[in-house]
């Protein structure tokens, strides 16, 4: 894959948890890197929860190869919020994402 590949312009956040007043945890997303990716539908299925049921779509981002990526970090394309499940090197300069996303 050459990088004229990689159309997407995503934004990559980690989450970061404070303590807070009550002696829970406030959770807020902060911005990691913005990437360009590559962006493959996988599959569509459905997901029950919240009292209804939303179809969830699967599909593998590629990005230039970042150590910090990590299944605990997420992409944001505009409004679309895309949750990393799984990440894998496919070589020293790309890495795959296996993303899950409201469809």
């Amino acid at each position: 894959m050459s990088i004229g590949g990689l159309r997407r312009r995503l934004v990559l956040e980690e989450r970061l948890r404070t303590p807070g007043t009550g002696g829970g945890a406030l959770t807020a997303w902060v911005e990691v890197a913005t990437v360009w990716a590559r962006m493959t539908p996988l599959e569509v299925a459905e997901r029950a929860g919240h009292e209804r049921i939303a179809p969830r779509g699967r599909l593998r981002v590629r990005i230039r190869h970042r150590p910090e990526v990590t299944a605990a970090m997420r992409f944001r394309d505009g409004t679309r919020v895309l949750d990393i499940v799984s990440v894998a090197a496919v070589d020293r300069r790309w890495l795959d994402c296996l993303c899950e996303a409201e469809a």
